[in-house]
């Protein structure tokens, strides 16, 4: 639905960015369950690091949040997700960015992901 990237590339040459997609879901699926069946239905995600995780918030609506790294591409990245569901429709926010620049483009991350609202 809506993608952006850093105004440069980190120093290994990878662009830290965020994508936002809207998809189905059952209307009693938990923000934790839909995250951890979306992570475990993609076999190179089952290795996924998690390095942290919480209930939150995502535009007044219940969601889940978890940091974690992978390894899918020639360097790792750092992932934070936001997956919030309203009704049958989930919206996922994935920012990502190499472990050693992720420090430095959390905050941004965490802009982006706070100024999500419906219209």
């Amino acid at each position: 639905v809506w993608t952006c990237r850093a105004e440069r590339p980190a120093a290994n040459g990878m662009w830290p960015n965020c994508n936002v997609t809207v998809g189905q879901a059952e209307p009693d699926t938990r923000p934790k369950e839909y995250f951890e069946t979306g992570l475990a239905s993609v076999p190179q995600l089952r290795a996924a690091r998690r390095l942290s995780a919480r209930d939150t918030t995502l535009a007044n609506m219940r969601a889940y949040e978890a940091i974690y790294e992978h390894d899918l591409l020639p360097s790792p990245l750092r992932v934070l997700a936001t997956v919030g569901l309203l009704s049958d429709r989930v919206y996922a926010i994935h920012c990502s960015a190499p472990p050693e620049a992720f420090a430095a483009e959390e905050p941004t991350f965490r802009r982006i992901t706070a100024s999500f609202r419906f219209k």
